[in-house]
């Protein structure tokens, strides 16, 4: 029987980054509102700090 293998998404990195931010704020590892250290935050996810851009609605 094989395994339950979840499929692999092709997401940018800045994309996969902000999927992890709106994760650890539902799961309330970062608080809704709090400030976050940009550089502390690249240094976590292993990333280099980058340009930000909004996302499109």
């Amino acid at each position: 029987m094989t395994p339950s293998i979840k499929k692999l998404q092709n997401k940018s990195l800045s994309e996969t980054v902000g999927d992890e931010l709106v994760r650890l704020i539902a799961s309330g590892a970062l608080k809704s509102g709090q400030r976050l250290n940009e550089v502390q935050l690249a240094e976590s996810f292993g990333v280099s700090r980058g340009r930000t851009a909004s996302r499109p609605s």
